[in-house]
């Protein structure tokens, strides 16, 4: 027996797939409510990561430093593990 991805995406496909096939109408409803908070939640994000990158959120300039500085030493670390 295949082993099922238990990633997000696929569990979430399984879920959309047995509803729509046999799912009750409360069901197929909490379903289009859950999927349209997610939706609403990444558009959000994705609207702040774009004002962050695109310089248009009042603290942007700072949030873009430190994660240049996390990324430095990510990759000073990564970098590091590639020798030994």
């Amino acid at each position: 027996m295949r082993k099922r991805c238990t990633c997000r995406i696929c569990k979430l496909s399984r879920r959309i797939k047995s509803v729509r096939e046999s799912g009750t109408m409360r069901q197929k409803n909490i379903l289009i409510r859950d999927l349209s908070e997610s939706l609403f939640n990444t558009e959000h994000d994705l609207d702040w990561h774009q004002s962050v990158l695109n310089g248009s959120w009042p603290q942007a300039e700072e949030i873009l430093t430190r994660s240049l500085v996390s990324a430095r030493k990510i990759r000073e670390e990564y970098v590091g593990h590639e020798r030994t």
